[in-house]
């Protein structure tokens, strides 16, 4: 077999293995993302030359990390689905501080990663983590391919050869064909007695359905002309530093003195959705800092990844614990000047300890129920981190609650957020749904049923730009009646749309 034989071989094989599992993960399939996990592990070390196993041989379910390599240095988390946010939720786990010396790795499977590897991201820990370099998806895999000795491609087909024949086998051990997925697509419309499902969501599953079909009978077509196609990406992204540096100063930033003795953080609060209970919760998320001396005096700069057009809320939380004093104030950046009320709250950290609310034996941490309670935030002034929620089913009272783990030897303050809805609006969701922001899993179709709930503008503009752009679901015709129904209920980012489309067929 020749290179270009070979390369083209492995290109199909992942290509469709990235395509199957983003198939079987919009099902709720995820079995075959958990078993490949070991044969991207086996994958990145024969392409990178790792030397990577599964953590949970080490420790069952640990959180954030899939893979390790304690020669290299490396950390790797192995995901179907990708978006800023679940990276910084990974980057700011607390098992982060066992791996201070390692690479974190972020590698998807199903997704193009193009456009997040030039975002900056909130490192709470300051894990090694450049994200043009150490976020990789299939293309980026192939591009590493591509170039590789012939010797090394002989040996990435070998071991695809390899794991392939293991799946078909283990198929055939459980009776698993490509009909059963088909089936297990076109289930959901298959129950007339639910009546949950509008038209539109049934008409969505059948044509998600259809086109799963076509391209498991036609497979994965394009990859004759894949190299070409791989060689001109890998010229359109050989981003040089300064366009890389361009990309992620695009914020503002602010400078503050640092007064002598104390430690000042800034907080954007910000909002995540619980999948269970689809209630609004409120943390802190830091903002990265740097540090300068002028005139024997410490200066501190904050920097804003994504400033609003009205402006910054944050929360400032300064500490000196030597004194044992904690301030906590709002602020408010407009145009890369701060401005804060000078009614702060100062506490005495050393009353803010939860230790007389723990049993007197040798505890050294404890939940708190919480309740319902969904706007506190914590904060545990010891390690400088909010303390996260955690949410859990009450069986007696048939409801999902919230509890918090507190430690007896930190500290904690605790503020009310600012005022919070009780639960979130059909668009919201409808989003969650179709990023896969928090712990929401990535579901266009449930995306649109919630879109289609809100029965307002932002909800049809975002059906019809998914119709106009998933290539699943797409149908332009049906698409620009969503977009033109938004604009006639006086959406402006439809009536945007539609007039660039019109001027874009203009001579």
């Amino acid at each position: 077999m020749s290179r270009m034989e070979t390369f083209n071989y492995i290109e199909e094989k992942l290509n469709f293995l990235a395509f199957r599992i983003k198939a079987r993960t919009q099902m709720n399939l995820l079995d075959l993302n958990i078993h490949t996990e070991s044969f991207i592990s086996n994958l990145l070390n024969v392409v990178y030359e790792w030397n990577l196993i599964n953590i949970n041989i080490k420790k069952r379910n640990m959180e954030a990390i899939d893979l390790v390599d304690d020669v290299n240095k490396i950390i790797v988390q192995v995901s179907s689905v990708i978006n800023k946010r679940k990276i910084e939720n990974a980057l700011s786990s607390e098992i982060m501080l066992q791996f201070k010396n390692y690479s974190f790795k972020y590698v998807c499977l199903a997704m193009d990663a193009e456009k997040l590897c030039l975002k900056a991201y909130n490192n709470l820990h300051n894990i090694k983590f450049n994200p043009k370099e150490d976020i990789i998806d299939i293309a980026k895999i192939l591009n590493t391919i591509l170039y590789l000795t012939v010797e090394k491609q002989e040996q990435v087909k070998s071991l695809i050869d390899a794991e392939f024949n293991t799946l078909e086998a283990s198929d055939k051990e459980n009776d698993f064909r490509f009909d059963l997925e088909l089936e297990k697509a076109l289930e959901d419309i298959s129950d007339p007695s639910d009546e949950n499902k509008s038209d539109l969501v049934k008409k969505m599953y059948e044509r998600r359905a259809l086109t799963f079909m076509k391209n498991v009978e036609n497979g994965i077509e394009g990859s004759d002309n894949e190299i070409e196609r791989i060689k001109e990406n890998v010229a359109e992204n050989n981003y040089n530093e300064e366009t890389f540096l361009g990309n992620t100063i695009k914020g503002i930033h602010f400078k503050i003195k640092e007064q002598e003795g104390f430690a000042t953080r800034f907080f954007i609060v910000y909002k995540y959705v619980s999948y269970n209970s689809f209630k609004e919760i409120y943390t802190l998320e830091m903002l990265d800092r740097t540090e300068e001396i002028c005139d024997g005096k410490l200066f501190l700069t904050f920097y804003i990844d994504d400033p609003h057009e009205n402006g910054n809320r944050l929360v400032m939380i300064s500490t000196n614990n030597e004194k044992g004093i904690c301030i906590i104030n709002t602020a408010l950046v407009i145009d890369k000047e701060i401005h804060m009320p000078y009614n702060a709250s100062i506490l005495d950290i050393n009353e803010c300890k939860f230790e007389n609310a723990i049993d007197e034996k040798n505890v050294k941490e404890k939940y708190f129920d919480m309740g319902q309670e969904n706007s506190i935030v914590i904060y545990d002034t010891t390690i400088a981190k909010p303390v996260l929620y955690e949410e859990y089913y009450n069986e007696d009272k048939e409801e999902w609650r919230f509890k918090v783990k507190l430690k007896t030897d930190h500290h904690y303050c605790a503020f009310k957020a600012f005022p919070i809805r009780e639960r979130v609006t059909n668009e919201e969701i409808g989003e969650c749904f179709l990023y896969g922001l928090y712990d929401f899993p990535q579901n266009t179709i449930n995306a649109i049923k919630y879109f289609e709930k809100a029965d307002s503008a932002e909800g049809y503009f975002q059906i019809g730009k998914i119709l106009m752009e998933d290539e699943e679901l797409k149908d332009e015709i049906e698409a620009l009646q969503f977009i033109k129904k938004a604009a006639e209920m006086g959406s402006e980012d439809a009536n945007d749309y539609l007039t660039q489309r019109v001027c874009k067929k203009l001579p």
